[in-house]
């Protein structure tokens, strides 16, 4: 593999437009040990069906330490 960092989507993710710099910044700012990110998720059909809907408001308020 080359490269410094690995980036995982979900494909029912939208991810926001300066996501990877914004998370790259968190890096070199933390600790050493830092080892995974996990940034705010946007569901991106949320009005599709009840599922994703339901999907779209755990994602709104879900707290994640």
């Amino acid at each position: 593999m080359k490269g410094e960092y690995v980036v995982i989507y979900d494909a029912d993710d939208k991810p926001c437009k300066n996501q990877l710099i914004d998370v790259v910044k968190v890096f070199r700012n933390s600790e050493s040990n830092l080892a995974c990110v996990q940034t705010r998720l946007s569901y991106y059909n949320a009005h599709e069906n009840l599922l994703t809907s339901l999907f779209a408001i755990e994602y709104a308020f879900s707290r994640h330490q």
